[in-house]
């Protein structure tokens, strides 16, 4: 006798042995054990994900074993039957022995068999005849293998039957193989859900970044943008998405050369094509490189031209700060000089404000610089005082 005839052997005494403990009767007909009613389809709701993944591939071996005398069942992890395909002569025999939907075929309730015993040891086992504990299923030959999760742990049991008079290994080997498949599945739906949720923080990710971002492939196709980028160039994603960006970045070949000279491409202020026109938007590109260390597309990361003067001018002090309303005066003199101030502010002439140290010459200076068409732009402070004479008509008149 062979070393796997052996194994059988020694597994279907264990399994009687556990079904005499459990009290089994020999001569029962039926599972001890049956869902009726609301308790089996709130049964099939909880196991709503097996039966999805699992059916295409029940189907796939019922139109194989057509008229063959088999019929396949799905078990959950307790062994409660949660489908039964098959054709309808062997289905009607399997009923009038209580397979159906809702029994639990463990040990415990209905003794050796391929679903129940392939739970509790674990791993594929073909059951046939006398070997299956109650005398009513020795008319049946059963191959069933455990199904697992991601984990490792069983989540159910596929199980082929037939009358014993049919048994053949390569019943066993097909359902092994149908369980592979079905793993495999689920194993691909999770790595999609996985990918699934890390798209979904790569996108709050890019969506929270106050800057335009766009990514394109290596045939300049845009695939995908951010909110900001639609906004600020005047794209409608829906629309831009997989077309090519030349009319917009028409040097986008030259910053992917770039790249593959081992050049960097970094806040370089660029000229994007608009509605027929052109503006001026600070620009960085970063490569986008696959796991053979090919360049596959860039991403690239746009931002106004104002808002980087905005950030320089935040951090190095260059932006007037104070208004007319915050000028604090009643004299008829300081009226005077402030309605003048407010009167010269929109126009572009050099304005020089004379008066003693202290008087608040830079706080009508920024005013007239807040009141004026360049507000938005950078204001600076120089203090004459400090710089050498020669220089000083440079500074207030220009250099050449």
């Amino acid at each position: 006798m062979s070393n796997k005839a052996n194994i059988q052997r020694e597994i279907i005494k264990k399994s009687h042995q556990r079904c005499e403990e459990y009290g089994v009767n020999k001569e029962q007909i039926f599972p001890t054990k049956i869902l009726k009613g609301n308790e089996v389809s709130s049964h099939l709701a909880r196991n709503e994900y097996l039966l999805r993944v699992a059916a295409p591939f029940m189907e796939i071996i019922h139109e194989t074993l057509t008229n063959s005398g088999f019929f396949i069942l799905l078990t959950d992890n307790e062994g409660c039957i949660l489908r039964s395909v098959g054709d309808p002569e062997i289905i009607a025999e399997s009923e009038k022995l209580n397979m159906v939907v809702g029994a639990y075929m463990n040990e415990k309730n209905i003794g050796t068999n391929a679903m129940g015993t392939a739970i509790k040891e674990g791993h594929p086992i073909q059951v046939t005849a006398a070997e299956h504990f109650i005398s009513a299923y020795h008319r049946w030959t059963c191959s069933a293998a455990p199904i697992h999760n991601n984990h490792g742990e069983i989540i159910g049991t596929l199980n082929l039957t037939g009358e014993s008079h049919l048994v053949h290994p390569h019943t066993l080997g097909l359902v092994v193989a149908a369980v592979r498949a079905i793993e495999n599945q689920i194993k691909a739906e999770h790595t999609q859900e996985k990918l699934n949720e890390a798209f979904s923080y790569m996108k709050s990710i890019i969506e929270s970044v106050s800057a335009g971002i766009i990514a394109i492939d290596i045939n300049g196709h845009i695939k995908t943008m951010n909110n900001w980028a639609c906004s600020m160039l005047n794209f409608q994603k829906e629309i831009t998405l997989n077309q090519p960006i030349d009319k917009l970045l028409p040097q986008w070949k030259d910053i992917i050369g770039r790249f593959k000279r081992g050049e960097t491409y970094m806040d370089m202020e660029t000229n994007f094509s608009i509605n027929g026109g052109k503006e001026r938007y600070d620009l960085s590109a970063y490569p986008i490189i696959d796991t053979n260390k090919e360049i596959i597309g860039m991403v690239l990361v746009i931002k106004g031209m104002q808002k980087i003067f905005n950030l320089v001018n935040k951090y190095t002090g260059m932006r007037a700060h104070y208004t007319f309303d915050d000028i604090i005066g009643t004299s008829p003199e300081f009226s005077q000089v402030i309605e003048h101030a407010e009167k010269i502010s929109s126009s572009t002439s050099t304005v020089l404000l004379m008066g003693e140290s202290g008087t608040g010459k830079e706080l009508i200076a920024q005013s007239i610089h807040n009141a004026s068409p360049r507000k938005n732009s950078v204001f600076i402070a120089v203090n004459c005082g400090a710089l050498p004479k020669n220089l000083i008509e440079s500074e207030l008149f220009g250099y050449e």
